[in-house]
């Protein structure tokens, strides 16, 4: 997991267009945890979050162009192969740490393309951290707040069974 806070004002790198992006939003899923879709540096330079979760492999602006921001990096692809042990641990450790974050009542945006999966999963594993609910409990709590959430039945599986 990259972790960095940021002063750099460099342009951001993409490797797919933003022309394929949906348009931005946001969902909140409560204590301070916000989950979010179609990530540009200019749209993450325009909210007001000090820490900002990235979760997609395929486009992310580099971390080190988010000014003042802490940065968790968690690359994960969610259309291929299950995710790698590695992956998992990455994503269990960003959750651990966005947990710690929203005690310290620091608002948090975890973001992937569509807002749907990837970001849920590393959100879910916070809100598992931070409140201890058993993963039913908490894919239900997530599935209330962004429909049509977490349907990658590798992080849903990983969700239960942790």
């Amino acid at each position: 997991m990259t972790m960095m806070k940021t002063t750099s004002a460099s342009p951001a790198r993409s490797e797919i267009g933003t022309e394929y992006l949906p348009s931005p939003k946001k969902w909140m899923l409560g204590h301070g945890l916000y989950i979010g879709n179609a990530v540009t540096r200019e749209r993450l330079l325009a909210d007001p979050f000090e820490v900002v979760v990235l979760c997609a492999r395929e486009h992310q602006p580099e971390p080190r162009t988010l000014p003042a921001r802490l940065v968790l990096s968690v690359p994960l692809d969610d259309s291929g192969p299950p995710p790698t042990r590695e992956e998992l641990a990455l994503a269990d450790q960003a959750g651990k740490v966005v947990a710690g974050l929203l005690l310290q009542r620091k608002p948090v945006l975890v973001t992937c393309i569509m807002g749907m999966n990837r970001s849920c999963f590393v959100a879910a594993l916070a809100l598992k951290h931070l409140t201890g609910w058993d993963g039913d409990r908490v894919i239900h709590y997530v599935r209330e707040r962004r429909p049509g959430a977490l349907r990658n039945t590798h992080f849903v599986d990983y969700l239960r069974r942790r």
